[in-house]
């Protein structure tokens, strides 16, 4: 078993089903792991074996839980995708409890990157600047922060333009679920620029187009960004 903390919670397409990652230290190192189901399936209150109320209310950003986590077996790995871990059946414990906020900081810092590309080196940008990585190589990471950005509010639905401090521009979905209903709430308008916040960005499942409008002929790990965070 181990004590982790949530680092994040998207939810996905299919009612009910999340993806999360959870931090860790280990040996004073921190890392990052994205608990799932067997054959890699999103996490889900049925499949936790938990209440959806116990869910919500204790699985979010800065929660303290206890799982136990594993390697997926090599047949089932995404290589795009190395934080990737098993949870046992019934393992998942959670604490009640949230980390103190200077050791959350501390992690987030820690696991931060100066640049959109000293996160993914790979990273490569369409001429609509959205970002991506070409699927079918084994990366070092499919999920991190970057420090020092400006986020600006697009007038498209969910969708932010994210300026880090060497001046690369990246346009992106943004699953930031409070940042998401300030802009449905109209806190938060087309323009409205957030200055100096840490993102956090993932790399979705590698994706070939629609086989329509577009079609690429390496799939492409598309950036998103899960958690916007202000100073």
């Amino acid at each position: 078993m181990i004590t982790g903390v949530i680092l994040s919670k998207t939810l996905m397409q299919r009612p009910g089903e999340f993806c999360s990652s959870v931090g860790v230290e280990l040996v004073g190192q921190y890392y990052q792991y994205r608990p799932m189901l067997p054959r890699l399936k999103h996490l889900s209150a049925k499949g936790l074996g938990l209440e959806q109320s116990d869910l919500d209310q204790h699985w979010q950003i800065g929660s303290l839980i206890e799982m136990s986590l594993e390697q997926f077996p090599e047949n089932q790995r995404r290589i795009t995708h190395p934080e990737d871990r098993l949870l046992a059946p019934n393992s998942v414990r959670l604490l009640g409890s949230y980390v103190p906020t200077a050791m959350l900081e501390e992690m987030i810092q820690r696991l931060s990157h100066p640049s959109i590309a000293a996160l993914f080196p790979q990273v490569l940008f369409q001429d609509n600047h959205k970002g991506y990585v070409e699927g079918g190589q084994r990366l070092a990471r499919s999920v991190g922060y970057v420090r020092d950005c400006s986020v600006t509010i697009l007038p498209y639905l969910k969708t932010i333009e994210i300026r880090d401090s060497t001046g690369a521009v990246l346009v992106t979905a943004i699953k930031d679920l409070s940042l998401i209903a300030a802009i449905a709430e109209k806190t938060l308008v087309s323009g409205s620029r957030l200055d100096n916040v840490i993102v956090r960005l993932s790399l979705a499942n590698p994706w070939s187009g629609n086989g329509l409008s577009c079609y690429y002929d390496t799939p492409r790990c598309f950036i998103m960004c899960s958690v916007v965070i202000e100073p």
